[in-house]
């Protein structure tokens, strides 16, 4: 999809930085799988100690504060946030309050739809969005809000016919019509 291409891309430009990339989707009842999945990929790249195989929230920030002061610039991706469990949600709030993360950047994504409901995610986005214009005039944000604009009916359905091939016309209707014009 469109939003996987963005992060493939991002990916790609920073390979041979000093900055490391690692990506994780959270999935419903996996969650501690996926940052365990982080934690251990940041271990074995900074030559520390393995971490907890299914940690919690707590052991998880604890470990990117530390790690963050310590190691090489980390960008994690989080995808799929929508799918957060309320104390990684909250955990995300706090983490974005702290005035300095050492050399950890978390990206997230997720759905704004309605298509997975989940109170604590849209406290996340709001929370986001109020703290992003809060330190807009600052030289360094530390939280930044992006958002995919909804695209026209003729630019979704060519960006589903360009990305599935040969893909029929009712599956395209199908997907536009549940993408409510954004395809990722």
């Amino acid at each position: 999809t469109g939003k996987s291409k963005i992060l493939e891309s991002l990916a790609e430009d920073l390979r041979g930085s000093d900055r490391y990339f690692k990506r994780v989707e959270l999935r419903p009842r996996q969650q501690a799988s996926s940052l365990g999945q982080v934690l251990e990929d940041l271990a074995h790249v900074n030559s520390a100690a393995m971490p907890p195989r299914n940690p919690t929230v707590d052991e998880f920030f604890a470990l990117l504060k530390v790690v963050g002061d310590q190691y090489a610039h980390y960008v994690v991706c989080l995808e799929d946030l929508h799918h957060g469990s309320a104390e990684l949600l909250a955990g995300l709030r706090s983490f974005s309050c702290l005035d300095s993360v050492g050399r950890v950047t978390i990206i997230g994504t997720g759905r704004v739809d309605g298509t997975f409901p989940n109170d604590n995610y849209f406290t996340l986005l709001d929370h986001i969005a109020i703290v992003s214009t809060a330190n807009r005039d600052t030289s360094t944000p530390l939280v930044i809000d992006l958002a995919v604009e909804r695209w026209s009916d003729e630019d979704c359905q060519s960006f589903i016919r360009s990305t599935i091939a040969e893909v029929p016309e009712i599956v395209v209707d199908r997907i536009h019509r549940l993408s409510e014009n954004t395809p990722f």
